[in-house]
């Protein structure tokens, strides 16, 4: 489970494998059509990477 916020942040949590996961940005005030977040696919590459750091 986890939650995003509308300037990047957001945190994730998997119970099963005992893993948190916080991304702090310092984004400020972006417009709905700035969406580079959305089309890099940031937060997906984050959590993969915390996941296989941890396998």
């Amino acid at each position: 489970f986890g939650h995003s916020g509308f300037t990047g942040t957001y945190f994730w949590v998997d119970p099963a494998k005992e893993l948190v996961v916080v991304v702090l940005t310092n984004r400020l005030n972006p417009s709905r059509r700035n969406n580079k977040l959305s089309e890099l696919n940031v937060r997906t590459q984050v959590q993969q990477v915390a996941l296989e750091a941890v396998r």
